[in-house]
């Protein structure tokens, strides 16, 4: 295990990691918006996804203070994760690039949706978060069940939009 102050700022790494990647699927999601910017309703349904996300990136960002105080981990902790997590991040700046240049179909842009919200690279849906950290869990559990909320309404809107076509 490393001293504390290592652990420390690997612990913060991890929290940055979170947010960022809850902000890298919302600024995915702010793209297709301004792709389909001429059809209102995928327009906002596109807005309330990208809100989603910065809402978890925002109440990651307000329990950050207790994160802080907690025990101190070791990257050795989160050998894999972290890397699935940090080329997560890299594929969720590509599709930003990809679809800024390029406007997505609506297709693709659901195929892009459907796995980013059933990746499992974002930290809070990562058990092995809740084993070093319990006390978190029931904050980590409750953005999971809001996921599975989204996935669900993301299928739904496919299947309406998508026949519609």
């Amino acid at each position: 295990m490393s001293s504390s102050g290592q652990g420390a700022s690997f612990l913060e790494d991890i929290i940055e990691l979170a947010i960022a990647i809850e902000l890298g699927a919302a600024e995915v999601y702010d793209t297709f918006a301004r792709n389909f910017q001429d059809n209102e309703e995928l327009y906002l349904f596109w807005k309330l996804y990208s809100e989603a996300e910065r809402y978890h990136a925002a109440t990651i960002r307000v329990h950050q203070t207790a994160f802080a105080s907690s025990n101190p981990v070791d990257q050795d902790d989160f050998p894999t994760e972290v890397e699935e997590s940090r080329a997560f991040l890299a594929q969720l700046e590509a599709w930003v690039a990809e679809f800024t240049a390029t406007p997505a179909t609506i297709e693709r842009a659901f195929e892009v949706a459907d796995h980013v919200e059933n990746g499992a690279a974002e930290i809070h849906g990562r058990t092995q978060f809740f084993k070093l950290y319990p006390q978190f869990q029931a904050l980590f559990t409750s953005m999971v069940e809001e996921d599975v909320g989204h996935r669900r309404m993301l299928q739904e809107a496919a299947a309406r939009f998508l026949e519609a076509r």
